[in-house]
């Protein structure tokens, strides 16, 4: 089964970042903050936002 995440207030995506890194596929992520949510989008452009 694979390993799948959902980020609530992901900030820019750190914790992504390390989930990713072990496998894990994040498929929904959402944050209240404008400008970290621009950041989180530019660095990763996948639809899970």
């Amino acid at each position: 089964m694979p390993k799948r995440a959902a980020e609530f207030f992901a900030g820019i995506g750190l914790m992504r970042m390390g989930l990713d890194k072990e496998g894990w596929t994040t498929i929904w992520a959402n944050d209240l903050d404008e400008k970290k949510w621009e950041m989180y989008r530019d660095n990763f452009n996948d639809g899970a936002f």
